[in-house]
């Protein structure tokens, strides 16, 4: 039977079929771009935000050890000395938990490459701060100050490495932003 042969409500009823399985094409259509969106979306609030901040977080938390050493050479009170290196044994413990936690984040190979210069200037800078700390402990000013400002290029290229992380972190974010405009511009 063909269509030009059918009764006019069923002509009309099959024009209303066509659009309600049209439209739920389009609705199936339009519920999966919306699922991608949701998924680039969690990616970008679930993974790629935390990295940045948690660099950032690292980049503050290493300067602040930095900033709190050269601190200590203008402190003459044993006391205030003592509570001083105390805080800045416990920013040294916040800098190896972010770099634990950050390094369990890490998924693609130019990351890992950053990353792994970051925990390497760590490593090298880190050395400094505790002879450093070690000196302060000792009563050594003097050498402590000689080593601090020995640090200098140590903490330059671990200061470097963490930008690098940082720009790769930022990369992460224009791919992301590129991948959320690109499926709502369709």
């Amino acid at each position: 039977m063909s269509y030009k042969h059918l009764s006019i409500g069923k002509k009309i009823a099959a024009v209303f079929s066509v659009i309600a399985v049209i439209n739920i094409l389009f609705g199936l259509f339009l519920a999966s771009e919306l699922r991608g969106v949701r998924d680039r979306v969690l990616n970008f609030t679930d993974s790629t935000l935390p990295s940045v901040i948690s660099v950032e977080n690292l980049l503050y938390d290493v300067s602040y050890v930095r900033r709190a050493q050269f601190a200590l050479l203008m402190v003459e009170d044993v006391v205030d000395r003592q509570v001083r290196r105390g805080r800045i044994q416990e920013s040294l413990g916040k800098v190896e938990q972010a770099l634990g936690a950050y390094e369990a984040t890490v998924g693609a190979e130019h990351e890992r490459r950053a990353f792994n210069r970051v925990r390497q200037h760590w490593l090298q800078y880190l050395g400094a701060v505790n002879r450093v700390d070690q000196l302060f402990s000792l009563g050594d000013s003097e050498q402590a100050r000689d080593v601090l400002f020995g640090s200098n290029a140590a903490y330059t290229e671990l200061e470097q490495s963490v930008n690098a992380l940082v720009e790769v972190n930022l990369g992460f974010v224009r791919e992301n932003r590129g991948s959320l405009l690109g499926s709502v511009n369709r």
